[in-house]
């Protein structure tokens, strides 16, 4: 929908009364500073008369501007808009207005929601269906009387819902070995992923990264990195909002570990730097975990076939439940085995034992085992069952289980938090470097 002329020419005019506001405030500021430093006061009692009659001049232009404000308003619809909007959670408000700038990261996150709402209406190209179908189309909108409504704004209008593919923004963490085996390396990437549960390799063309810290890759030993994982994940976030302007509940984490590392809590790390408050598992979109361990390297380039298969399952049957496309392995104490012959199923849930872990590992990468929600083996909750981990999931679609596990762990049911994720997508590897040294947007 293009805005009219006549809407247009009230933007215009709204522009040029904005110029002379401006003009008469900076002239008002610039008669403080003399009459501050006059000595006389008949000096100091003309310039305060001179300020008062700029003062009366800047009421009269403010009272233009509020009145073509109500017009641009009322042509494009916003009064009747924020009436609807002014219901839905400010993390959607925020996320669809930014989309709808284009991705350019604004400095106006401050604005409350009438005066976001003014501004895309300002813009010539008017991005408030872009706006509103952004809203409509957000998985957390969970309101359907609030999308009825804004279905049948677009409708008043003559527009129809846009449809966007799914471009997730997802901070990727890899923890490799180092030439010395015993010590660790951490890279940190920033993408923008289009169709991320798509069963189909991504052009690298098409692929935007970025490098999230540009300092020379640190060595830390197991204990070293232990101790300061938490803190790097923490400053990636806030880079992510500094540099991309991404809002945390936007940013799907996947944190690429070896093997002896995979009982790390990643989704119990804290967002800010001094280590309180609320946990990344909770505010984030989703917190997964990618197994990288170049020991095993083989046996995931053997099994890749059969992870394409069950991932290209998912893809093909997003609706299934978890209850019918997560296996139950019980008590993890050594290999077990997927039912090949189940045509729905795409994983598995477990909680995990500690003796033979190495093994159980080597057999799981074997079999190509994409999507496993398990027990953490250093937490072994005694209020974590297999039952309750089957009841927590089981009537969530198989395909929003990220986001459905980070809903569940910020509904405060004891236990949640000690469940890891494993999502892997056979389709969706770490970026080699050629992919990402060309892009400079770093912290």
């Amino acid at each position: 929908m293009n805005l009219s002329k006549q809407t247009l020419n009230k933007q215009e005019q709204k522009r040029d009364f904005q110029l002379q506001y401006d003009s008469l405030r900076n002239k008002s500021w610039d008669l403080n500073e003399d009459i501050n430093t006059a000595k006389l006061n008949s000096e100091r009692g003309e310039l305060k008369e001179k300020q008062k009659i700029i003062h009366q001049k800047m009421d009269e232009v403010a009272k233009v501007l509020e009145q073509l404000d109500q017009e641009i308003l009322g042509a494009a619809g916003v009064k009747e808009l924020y009436s609807i909007v002014v219901y839905v959670s400010l993390e959607i408000i925020n996320s669809a207005y930014q989309s709808s700038l284009s991705g350019v990261v604004s400095n106006d996150q401050e604005l409350d929601v009438k005066e976001k709402l003014l501004r895309l209406a300002e813009i010539p190209r008017n991005p408030l269906p872009e706006f509103v179908s952004r809203i409509i189309n957000d998985y957390r909108l969970v309101n359907q009387d609030g999308k009825i409504a804004l279905l049948q704004w677009l409708k008043v209008r003559g527009l129809e819902l846009i449809q966007f593919s799914p471009v997730e923004k997802h901070l990727l963490v890899k923890v490799k070995p180092a030439e010395n085996d015993t010590l660790y390396l951490v890279e940190t990437i920033f993408t923008e992923i289009q169709n991320p549960l798509s069963a189909e390799y991504e052009e690298k063309s098409d692929a935007r990264y970025f490098k999230v810290d540009s300092n020379p890759l640190q060595e830390y030993s197991e204990f070293e990195l232990r101790e300061e994982l938490p803190g790097i994940l923490c400053n990636a976030i806030k880079a992510c909002h500094d540099v991309h302007g991404v809002a945390k509940s936007d940013l799907m984490i996947e944190c690429f570990l070896p093997i002896p590392l995979l009982d790390l809590p990643v989704n119990q790390w804290p967002v800010r730097q001094d280590g309180t408050g609320s946990k990344c598992g909770q505010l984030c979109k989703s917190v997964v975990i990618r197994i990288y361990d170049q020991n095993c390297a083989m046996l995931c380039d053997d099994a890749l076939s059969d992870k394409q298969k069950y991932w290209q399952r998912l893809w093909s049957s997003p609706d299934i439940y978890c209850s019918q496309a997560l296996e139950d392995f019980a008590l993890i104490d050594g290999p077990k085995y997927l039912n090949r012959l189940n045509q729905q199923v795409v994983g598995c849930q477990f909680i995990a034992g500690g003796n033979q872990q190495q093994d159980f590992w080597e057999a799981f990468l074997e079999q190509g085992i994409p999507v496993a929600l398990w027990l953490r083996q250093s937490s072994m909750d005694s209020s974590v069952t297999e039952g309750f981990i089957n009841s927590l999931v089981a009537e969530d679609p198989i395909s929003k289980l990220p986001e459905a596990l980070t809903c569940h762990r910020g509904s405060g049911i004891s236990g949640v938090e000690h469940l890891s994720l494993l999502w892997d997508n056979p389709f969706r590897t770490f970026p080699d470097e050629s992919m990402y040294s060309k892009n400079t947007k770093v912290v």
